[in-house]
């Protein structure tokens, strides 16, 4: 009954509300680590309500709590306001120390949060005995894409790992594409280097598989047969499959909007996650 309320509610808002019980809970997920099944179980059923909806969390803090709770069966967290400060600032030390150098004033931004009419940023953390291994920056875009229809697309911005070759990124990457899917994403999009794409070329799986095109306009030639070889095309502008991930896809040349780094400074890799109900 009180979870009906709520959606009732809702439905004459312009935004929608986390309630106060789906706060608590992911309160006590970032401090205590914490989660009764119980309260889980009622909580998901209003997330699944907000996920269906058409309109947005009337706040980034909240939107940022409900893809904490969502992914609180993984070994990812999502950093929200009552996270502890030491998981704060060790995640956001970790992003400097490997991307400081050229991104420090826009990763301070990013981390702390960007509430757009049209995109969200949220950072994603892993822990590994009580200790920071990898951290990584987000951006949940909503637009209207080039077919009129609205696509929700994720764009991971930066991943690292503190420590090197030990399955962080990998293991990071599959609770992110778990939590894309509960989360009915329409694609994850991946700007990669050349020199990180054989990584990202082995991230394909069944409940996340990679689109058979790269999107790639200034490619080596040592990559271009490193994705052939793999099995996947080469595109200076975005098949079919992906056409409708992007704003406007029939603008010469090809710019890639309304993503961060266009196709001449980074390959777009995307990824499509097979969308699931969490109740």
């Amino acid at each position: 009954m009180i979870v009906m309320l709520i959606i009732e509610n809702r439905k004459m808002k312009k935004h929608l509300l986390l309630s106060v019980c789906s706060e608590k809970l992911a309160n006590d997920i970032a401090i205590h680590n914490d989660i009764e099944e119980n309260v889980l179980e009622t909580v998901l059923l209003e997330i699944n309500d907000l996920i269906l909806s058409p309109k947005k969390l009337q706040t980034l803090d909240e939107f940022r709590k409900m893809l904490c709770i969502l992914s609180c069966n993984n070994l990812i967290r999502i950093i929200h306001n009552q996270t502890p400060k030491q998981i704060v600032n060790d995640s956001l030390s970790n992003l400097l120390d490997t991307f400081g150098s050229n991104h420090k004033d826009e990763i301070h931004k990013l981390f702390r949060g960007i509430d757009s009419k049209t995109y969200r940023t949220f950072v994603v953390t892993c822990q590994d005995n009580n200790r920071i291994v990898c951290s990584s920056i987000i951006v949940e875009h909503q637009f209207k894409s080039s077919n009129g229809k609205i696509a929700i697309t994720w764009e991971l911005l930066w991943i690292c790992c503190s420590d090197k070759r030990k399955g962080f990124g990998s293991k990071t990457w599959k609770d992110i594409t778990n939590l894309a899917s509960m989360r009915r994403i329409d694609g994850i999009l991946v700007p990669s280097t050349n020199k990180a794409l054989p990584f990202w070329l082995k991230r394909n799986s069944k409940e996340c598989p990679i689109n058979k095109t790269i999107i790639a306009q200034q490619i080596r030639k040592e990559e271009k047969l490193l994705i052939e070889s793999n099995g996947y095309k080469i595109s200076e502008s975005p098949c079919r499959n992906v056409v409708n991930l992007y704003r406007e896809s029939a603008i010469k040349p090809f710019r890639g909007s309304p993503y961060r780094w266009m196709p001449d400074e980074a390959n777009h890799v995307w990824f499509i996650p097979k969308k699931r109900g969490i109740i």
